[in-house]
């Protein structure tokens, strides 16, 4: 039952955005509250005067199904078949709750438009592609380098779709590639790599047959330097 006490189980900041979102609400009546993902976007239905934006970035129980499949496949002492099934009854009704709760519920895909504007009813949902036009940086270069193919992976790589990419590519592409072929790549993985996270342990195991042609870079507060330098960005989540 997507309560305020589960959802602050389940939403570790439940409680302290509540807070924040009333002091705000106090100071400034009648303001337009805009929210980015269900983490804040939960509290909208315990504060009903105030008029939200819900930015969705995603189906949350399309995420959380993949997300179980991962903690199984790691084995991860989460994996617990009853816990699982509490969590997405709660999700289920929580972001349905949510979605028509929002005044205006914004959708990145026209998957999930339809998904909250025909299969859950909501009429404030309304689909915006999300993209950023930077017109002030070109790249430096116009065409694919001599010199083999670079290809960058942008993301934080314990994330679902960064890890769902990362692992098909090394373990499903990069060893059917012949040795000449493979020699001509480059991988360039831009990111925050979390070594404490199993799912980052777990791309640092499949790339370690190909370390002469993947370089990890960390975290970048602005990754454009690389998109300048990388002839190709790979998105091959096969979760997303």
């Amino acid at each position: 039952i997507p309560v305020s006490a589960a959802c602050a189980y389940y939403f570790q900041k439940h409680r302290a955005v509540m807070r924040a979102v009333r002091l705000r609400a106090s100071r400034y009546p009648g303001a337009l509250h805009h929210f980015e993902g269900d983490t804040t976007a939960n509290v909208i239905p315990f504060i009903p005067s105030i008029k939200a934006i819900w930015s969705s970035h995603d189906i949350s129980t399309m995420i959380l199904k993949a997300t179980h499949q991962i903690e199984r496949e790691l084995r991860l002492p989460s994996a617990s078949k009853a816990a699982h099934r509490r969590e997405a009854r709660f999700y289920r009704a929580m972001e349905r709750r949510l979605a028509c709760s929002s005044n205006l519920t914004l959708c990145i895909s026209t998957f999930d438009h339809k998904v909250m504007a025909t299969d859950w009813g909501c009429t404030t949902a309304e689909y915006l592609p999300t993209s950023i036009a930077d017109d002030n940086y070109p790249p430096e270069r116009s065409r694919w380098s001599p010199r083999g193919l670079r290809l960058l992976s942008l993301g934080r790589i314990a994330h679902l779709t960064s890890y769902r990419s990362l692992e098909f590519l090394f373990s499903e592409v990069f060893p059917r590639l012949d040795a000449a072929t493979l020699d001509e790549l480059r991988l360039n993985v831009v990111g925050d790599c979390e070594p404490g996270s199993e799912r980052a342990r777990r791309i640092m195991h499949l790339a370690e047959p190909f370390a002469d042609k993947v370089s990890f870079h960390g975290h970048f507060e602005d990754p454009r330097c690389h998109y300048s330098v990388n002839d190709l960005q790979l998105v091959v989540a096969t979760d997303a």
